[in-house]
Order: C-alpha cells, then structure tokens, then sequence
C-alpha cells in the first residue's frame, strides 16, 4: 500500500504494448532456434546423404569389377566350349575316314614307302630322310627317287615321273623336294589362312575336286590330321597347331578332298 503511492500503476495500454514487445521478443527468439535447429538438421541430412554417395559409388565400383570378371569367365567358357565342340565334331556317317593318305600299305608299293615316310616325318618332324639312311635303306633311296621325278616333271627331263596324285599326297605330308624348289611350311600356310578369313570371314576354303588350291589342299589335311589324332592315331598335327587353328575358328568338320 505504501509503495503504490510511489509506483505508479501502469495503464492498460501500457500493458498491453508490453505484453506485445514480449511476445514479439519470443516469438523472433523461437524462429530463430527453429531456423538453428532447420540449418543443422539440413546440415546433418547433407553429411549422410554425401555418406551414402560414396558408400553407393564403392559399391558400384565393386559391381563393375564383378561384372568384368562374369564376362572374362563367360568369354574363356565359350571359347572352351567352342574348342571343345570343334573337337570332339559328329563323325556318323562319315567313312571317308584314313583314305587317301597312305594307310592301306598294302595296296601298292608307293602307299607302303609314303606311310613308312609319314612315320619318319612323325618322328622327326621333317622328311627329308638321308639318301644313305641305316635305320631303313629302303626309305632313303625312295625318297630321293620321288625329288628325281619331281624334277623331270618341273624340267621337262627324260625318265620317270612323278603323277599329280603322288605329288599331292607327298605334299599333304610336308615332303621336301630340295633346295631347288621353294618350301612352303606349316606357318606360311597357317598365315594364308588367317589372310583369308580377315578377307572372307570364314576357314571354309572352297574345296574344287578337279582343281583345288593350295590352300584348300591344305585345309583338307588338316581336317584328315585331326581326326586321325582324335581317334587316337598318329597325327602330323601338334597339340600347339591345333591351337592356332582353334584360334581363328577352324572348322574340323568341314569338307575334305580324297
């Protein structure tokens, strides 16, 4: 009672202007906290966003290395399974099988020397038996008997001569007929192949029976060899031949000259 003489009582509109000001001090202080607490939220919510990029970048990054892996692995199968369907190739109702190259020795006396020199060249990975040869005398002198009728036939020389079916069949076996005449190699020929399928698309060299190439002779051997050496038997070709054949998708099972 004392104090209300000194203290004046404010009036209703000075109350209420105060209680304006205080609320409206609350008020800016409660957005401002809102707005503090929004930008650290918002700030929060970056980091772990920027958490979970990273997180979905590694995971992509392993998915990609997964995936080159899948492929290399589908594309090494499907090379195995194309090699191995090369080889092992349907052989029903083919009976052309050993024809051609010497293997009936006793039909007539060339067949037998040209299967005893298919043996040599097997194990010795050439053909050029010795004149003078003490394992078999007989071989040596034959052989040297075919390079003289090669070269009357190339010279035009008196004597015997060599036939083309003879000829053909010494070829198909890699015989040398001397320095004086070009050798043609397993290599060169595997080169031209390659040549022609970059050219042609395909290992498929026509096959004319009345007058193959040189290529396609060669081609048809090499599809004899094989199917010799997957029966088992001797084979002019190496394991590593039949690799580089492979390699460029040779047909084994295609058509062969007899």
């Amino acid at each position: 009672a004392i104090l209300s003489r000194f203290v004046p009582t404010p009036s209703c509109s000075t109350t209420k202007r105060l209680s304006i000001a205080v609320m409206s001090s609350t008020n800016e202080a409660t957005a401002s906290n809102n707005k503090k607490r929004k930008s650290e939220n918002s700030e929060g919510e970056e980091v772990v966003s920027l958490q979970e990029y990273k997180e979905l970048e590694e995971r992509l990054s392993r998915a990609e290395q997964e995936l080159a892996k899948s492929k290399a692995l589908v594309k090494e199968l499907e090379e195995k399974i194309a090699a191995t369907s090369a080889s092992v190739g349907d052989d029903e109702g083919d009976s052309s099988g050993d024809e051609g190259l010497g293997d009936d020795s006793g039909s007539n006396p060339f067949s037998t020397m040209l299967l005893q020199l298919r043996e040599f060249r097997i194990a010795n990975g050439h053909t050029k038996v010795p004149l003078k040869y003490p394992a078999n005398p007989k071989l040596g002198i034959w052989v040297n008997n075919q390079k003289l009728k090669y070269s009357n036939l190339k010279g035009g020389k008196k004597g015997s001569k060599i036939s083309q079916e003879q000829f053909d069949k010494l070829e198909s076996i890699g015989f040398f007929w001397g320095s004086k005449f070009p050798e043609t190699s397993w290599e060169d020929r595997f080169e031209e192949l390659k040549k022609y399928k970059t050219s042609m698309k395909t290992c498929n060299v026509p096959m004319n029976p009345t007058n193959p190439s040189p290529l396609a002779k060669w081609v048809s051997v090499q599809r004899y060899e094989f199917k010799r050496a997957k029966h088992g038997r001797d084979s002019l070709l190496t394991h590593e031949q039949i690799e580089q054949l492979n390699s460029i998708g040779f047909n084994w099972k295609g058509p062969r000259l007899t």
